[in-house]
């Protein structure tokens, strides 16, 4: 699927956690929701009191939308439900329409026989047409199977890797008063399984945390996006890409790559943003930024002996992976070479975006394309201005000469001795 790009947006939950009750609501599901809310993830748990009917309902297609991720946990009687089968599917079109991550949870099930459907992840005919007479649609069979074979092949995790020591949960009884609350020990292996969900999670959400406020709607951007997409990131083009954005400090190069890079990280599997990297590397070293690099896409903590064995390192682990990297402000070609030697590091697919007031760097490291940041255009700039000014695009009219007098000035054209306000 080729990546789109689409805009920042809010959102009201970090999690949707998609998954099918009697399975494992009062089990892993209410581990896994306590440890997420824990760390501070705004996760939406369903109400499994509420009365369900066979489709899912306006409100819980409002809480889907607005989650920024969903785990869909796929356990032994997910596929039996179609209220489940509807909110993956659901699940799918927000990740096309709104770019929402996915990452699937194989719990106590082959993830093969999801992505083949077999077992009881087969969908049994009878059911389904059924559900078609009852509710109009004569396509569910064909959504349901491309949505459970579509999600299955997203990278997520799979409980059996998790079962070096075997302790079954337990059902124990605390009797408080006339009160009988029921807690369940967790499972070692789960509890392992269920660590990792988290701090995979907090780093893919990491992003949308600390991320500068690019406002969408920033003066100017939208034609500088566009130009960077069509002309040199070239979404349609399946190899590896490196781009350069080139311009003098402080027009506007890490905002523009940040735009770019919030709009395209939900297409990828794996991204990061390396931020300062003249200045880091300056103050902690190369090694500290190839670290940074390898933990964010790897989505593990890993260290490097030196800036040598971190550059065969991010070569030998990401030579596989589809990666969408800025590398911002560079100002050294030793920087490019050991953080981004070569496209042979990095997967089919992969776009890495460097920015740099130097253009010959680029050249010598023999960029796919590159995209010169500008100023604002005069028309740009008098509706910046006006923003400003009158919180308005455009200045009242007996204004208009006054804001143009000011661009000069700005510009360095003088300044006259007297406006009028």
């Amino acid at each position: 699927m080729t990546s789109t790009w689409s805009p920042r947006q809010r959102w009201k939950y970090d999690v949707f956690l998609s998954f099918r009750g009697e399975d494992t609501h009062e089990t892993f599901i209410c581990h896994l929701y306590r440890a997420l809310t824990a760390r501070g993830i705004i996760t939406f748990l369903d109400d499994e009191s509420l009365e369900r009917g066979s489709t899912i309902g306006p409100s819980l297609s409002t809480a889907i939308e607005d989650s920024r991720s969903a785990l869909v946990v796929f356990s032994e009687n997910f596929a039996s439900s179609s209220w489940c089968l509807d909110e993956l599917s659901k699940i799918l079109q927000c990740r096309e329409e709104r770019g929402q991550i996915i990452y699937p949870i194989f719990y106590q099930v082959d993830p093969s026989d999801v992505r083949k459907q077999r077992g009881s992840f087969q969908l049994r005919t009878v059911e389904v047409r059924e559900h078609e007479e009852v509710y109009g649609n004569k396509d569910k069979l064909k959504e349901w199977t491309d949505a459970l074979r579509e999600v299955s092949r997203i990278a997520g995790w799979d409980s059996s890797t998790y079962d070096q020591i075997m302790i079954r949960f337990q059902l124990q009884t605390l009797i408080e008063g006339d009160r009988c609350l029921h807690l369940f020990v967790l499972n070692e292996d789960d509890g392992k399984l269920i660590e990792e969900i988290v701090m995979d999670t907090l780093t893919s959400l990491r992003d949308t945390y600390t991320s500068s406020s690019v406002d969408k709607g920033f003066i100017g951007m939208d034609s500088r996006i566009d130009d960077l997409l069509h002309n040199c990131i070239c979404q349609q083009f399946g190899g590896v890409r490196i781009i350069g954005i080139h311009g003098m400090r402080g027009i506007g190069k890490t905002t523009l790559a940040r735009a770019i890079y919030d709009g395209l990280a939900h297409g990828f599997g794996r991204s990061c943003f390396l931020l300062n990297v003249r200045e880091k590397s300056e103050k902690d070293g190369l090694v500290s930024l190839q670290e940074k690099l390898l933990s964010r896409i790897l989505r593990t903590k890993v260290d490097i002996e030196d800036e040598y064995a971190g550059a065969a390192m991010i070569e030998r682990r990401l030579c596989e992976l589809k990666v969408l990297v800025v590398i911002d402000d560079v100002d050294h070609f030793n920087q490019l070479d050991k953080l981004a030697g070569s496209r042979d590091w990095f997967g089919p697919g992969s776009r890495i975006i460097v920015t740099t007031p130097d253009i010959h760097l680029l050249r010598g490291h023999d960029v796919d394309a590159t995209y010169k940041a500008t100023g604002l255009t005069d028309g740009e700039a008098i509706q910046l201005l006006s923003l400003k000014a009158f919180k308005k695009s455009f200045p009242p009219e007996d204004y208009l000469e006054s804001c143009h007098h000011i661009l000069g000035y700005a510009q360095g054209r003088g300044f006259p001795w007297l406006l009028w306000f």
